[in-house]
């Protein structure tokens, strides 16, 4: 008789887990959709500007280093990378990804902490959006 319990009660907490599971991706609305897709679509932007970044052969100091190398530099492409991003889908005219030739604007900014100041200061040098 207890196993009987045991089976009934595993029944009702898949049953329970199925509905509970059904609700929440029916209420999801189609704006949260997305939303949610449009984040996938900006993080991939960025990884693949971040990746084609790292082919570069840019460099830093009086040595030389390779700038890929340093820590510090490579977190910065990767905001500097998810900002360009999301203006891109904001309807910016920017490209997403970062110039080979662009170090001298890149490297003024690279070690910029805040996103939105980041995003401030790019925005500065893009023509303004247009109302379609």
């Amino acid at each position: 008789m207890g196993t009987l319990r045991t089976i009934i009660l595993l029944a009702l907490i898949v049953l329970l887990l199925a509905i509970g599971r059904a609700y929440s991706v029916s209420s999801t609305s189609q704006t949260d959709v997305q939303a949610e897709e449009e984040q996938q679509h900006i993080a991939q932007l960025s990884h693949h500007c971040y990746l084609r970044w790292q082919e570069y052969d840019w460099t830093m100091g009086e040595h030389g280093l390779p700038a890929k190398n340093n820590i510090a530099f490579t977190d910065g492409i990767k905001r500097i990378c998810q900002v360009r991003a999301e203006l891109f889908f904001e309807g910016y005219e920017v490209s997403p990804l970062i110039d080979p030739d662009s170090q001298h604007m890149i490297f003024p900014i690279v070690f910029m902490p805040d996103e939105q100041e980041l995003k401030a200061v790019i925005r500065q040098n893009l023509p303004p959006l247009t109302v379609i």
